[in-house]
């Protein structure tokens, strides 16, 4: 009964390191960012864009949405548009995940 003891503790503090070592991993040295502005320019391919002067990579998995919270493709982005975007910065890059086209900033 002893072994089974010891067995299950080490299985268990192996467990838990384990799982601490996967969240560092994933975490790495990603922060979050909000930023908004009017789109200067985007990529034909829509992998990138510059929005006031900063230029931002586009992901497959970013969203795109109207400010009533409606989906809207990839392709309804255009230069001059007012957008407001949330991302992740990961080393030097900024990977935007959602991106919202402001029709009325309520000025």
């Amino acid at each position: 009964m002893n072994l089974k003891k010891v067995i299950l503790i080490k299985s268990l503090i192996f467990l838990i390191i384990l799982l601490s070592y996967g969240n560092g991993l994933s975490q790495g040295d990603e922060e979050t960012f909000s930023f908004s502005g009017v789109i200067k320019e985007i990529s034909r391919d829509y992998q990138s864009m510059v929005v006031n002067d900063k230029k931002f990579s586009i992901s497959h998995g970013t969203k795109v949405f109207n400010q009533k919270g409606r989906a809207l493709k990839i392709d309804y982005l255009k230069s001059n548009l007012d957008v407001a975007i949330d991302g992740v910065r990961h080393g030097n890059a900024f990977i935007i995940k959602k991106i919202v086209v402001v029709e009325d900033r309520g000025v």
